[in-house]
């Protein structure tokens, strides 16, 4: 059956309206509904979460540290990136070293920092890996 619809001097016609609802789809990002063929399927998602926009996927690369899919586990494909963050960890021992510094000068600091450079060590080798770990740090 056909619908008719008049706008103007311009007279419509849609065959099946399914079809044309059918190939559009919304970005498990940021949820913006567009064609399908604006989208990609960068990982083994299914149904709602199969759909991103490629530019959505790497913000979201880039904000967690990785390319593997947080659901499937599954690496995002083709040519995702991502830029290195340091560790929380890190950036914490930093932060008191320079505001331990701050109180007692850097003079009397020295002796402090075998110990300093033990810490970040520990650290370093007892932090898991941002890879399967973010449900642990963030």
């Amino acid at each position: 059956e056909t619908e008719r619809s008049e706008m103007g001097d311009v007279i419509l016609f849609i065959e099946d309206i399914s079809d044309l609802i059918s190939n559009f789809s919304r970005c498990r990002i940021c949820h913006e509904e567009e064609a399908e063929s604006y989208f990609e399927a960068p990982c083994s998602c299914s149904g709602t979460l199969k759909f991103a926009h490629r530019d959505c996927i790497q913000r979201w690369c880039d904000e967690k540290g990785n390319t593997i899919c947080e659901i499937c586990l599954q690496e995002y494909k083709p040519g995702y990136t991502t830029t290195s963050k340091p560790s929380r960890f890190i950036e914490a021992a930093v932060t008191i070293r320079w505001l331990f510094f701050q109180q007692i000068g850097y003079d009397h600091a020295s002796a402090m920092d075998f110990g300093t450079a033990s810490l970040l060590q520990w650290m370093v080798l007892h932090t898991p890996t941002r890879l399967g770990s973010d449900h642990l740090w963030g």
